[in-house]
């Protein structure tokens, strides 16, 4: 699953990405600014450049532009998201540059256009040009992140990680790009089911921030060592990615018998969701707009699961069918309390999120299921044909329904 569908954003706006990058060729002249706001760098450069054009007769036209009004016209349309037209400015410049300064931004930029219109795999090609050719650049550093989305994006996780432990030694990156780069390379190894790996990413992220807030003097340190607000969405997505190790962790641990094998198994997965839970609802407390009701949503999921894996507990197949009957409603009674948890998370959730203003596809996708948790537990007639599946083992969450999934050895230490 690509790295933004996964994290349901993106990290950088293509269009602030840009704001920063007004620049020309040529010798530099740096304006002064106040902490906080954008440094507008220009340069110097032989202005004029002549090209051709294909005119609406499709036949070509022969032009002559200046070089800083064509750079300045496409920062326009990429800060306006029409990419095309971004796009074709950019080549245009790249074709007629001969500096390495302004090639180096336009390259940048032109990676954030290909972007904008999906040629992920064009836009990673310029990145690494970038990375390549000015690598102590600022450009430099964040093509870095812009090449790891671009990975994402095209399903190449294992390039992933190499990319951000190249980036994170490098002295001028700020307190949000350290915990962006150990996101993204945790994020990269949740997709290769490396769980271990990512869950150490996660709270490098998490830790780097809490140490970011031990030492910060707002009198004496320097804005990049400014620990991030509780409310901001890299802190927050850490800690709902954490929860999601331990959620997926959790769901590979299936009950089987023998009954020793099964009790100690319930053990692991008991100890795997709480961990789950509490990463989860410390993205809650985050009061995050976007992740805040994320993780709420997973908490709910969270005990749906519980609630369905012990239902489909691998069965004796000597049970006759009315020892089968007792069983079964026995086991309901036990489970019952998971699904009205779920239901009144669910429920919460609702109440946080409208509270929050958020209005998103975790909002949707918690009143989807607060409605099929309750249309579920009014059908109760339907369950017997659940029951069959359990005692046949092909419930959805029976212990070998999936085969692609990585199950832990039973009882090994989670």
């Amino acid at each position: 699953m690509p790295f933004t569908e996964y994290s349901r954003q993106s990290f950088h706006a293509i269009g602030i990405c840009a704001l920063g990058l007004f620049v020309a060729c040529g010798g530099a002249q740096t304006t002064e600014v106040a902490q906080g706001e954008i440094e507008i760098v220009t340069y110097d450069f032989d202005p004029y450049v002549f090209y051709s054009e294909e005119g609406e007769d499709g036949q070509r036209i022969e032009r002559e532009g200046d070089l800083r009004a064509l750079f300045s016209e496409a920062n326009d349309y990429l800060q306006a998201d029409d990419f095309e037209n971004a796009l074709r400015l950019y080549d245009l410049v790249l074709e007629n540059v001969g500096d390495d300064e302004y090639e180096r931004v336009t390259l940048y930029n032109s990676g954030l256009s290909l972007e904008g219109i999906g040629r992920y795999e064009e836009a990673s090609q310029r990145y690494a040009r970038v990375i390549q050719g000015w690598p102590a650049s600022t450009d430099g550093k964040d093509a870095h992140f812009r090449l790891a989305e671009c990975y994402a994006m095209l399903g190449q996780y294992d390039s992933v990680p190499a990319l951000m432990e190249h980036v994170l030694p490098q002295i001028s990156l700020s307190i949000d790009e350290r915990v962006e780069a150990r996101l993204r390379w945790g994020n990269a190894l949740l997709e290769l089911r490396r769980f271990d790996e990512a869950a150490l990413q996660y709270r490098g992220a998490i830790q780097t921030n809490e140490d970011a807030l031990m030492r910060f003097d707002p009198e004496s340190s320097h804005v990049d060592d400014r620990p991030l607000d509780l409310s901001d969405p890299l802190l927050a997505h850490s800690f709902f990615s954490l929860g999601r190790v331990y959620h997926e962790l959790f769901s590979e641990v299936r009950l089987v018998l023998p009954e020793e094998v099964l009790t100690r198994d319930l053990v692991d997965k008991t100890q795997l969701f709480e961990q789950a839970q509490e990463a989860y609802l410390e993205a809650v407390r985050t009061g995050n707009r976007y992740w805040a009701p994320a993780a709420g949503f997973m908490v709910g999921q969270l005990f749906e699961d519980y609630y369905y894996d012990v239902l489909a507990t691998e069965v004796p197949q000597d049970f006759n069918e009315i020892e089968q009957e007792v069983y079964f409603e026995e086991l309901r009674q036990f489970i019952e309390p998971a699904m009205e948890r779920a239901l009144a998370v669910y429920e919460n959730n609702l109440a946080m999120s409208y509270r929050l203003g958020a209005n998103n596809e975790w909002v949707d996708d918690t009143l989807a299921s607060l409605e099929r948790v309750h249309t579920y537990l009014r059908t109760q007639p339907e369950w017997e044909v659940e029951h069959e599946q359990v005692f046949e083992g092909t419930h959805p969450h029976s212990p070998f329904y999936v085969d692609h999934m990585q199950f832990r050895a039973h009882g090994d230490a989670p």
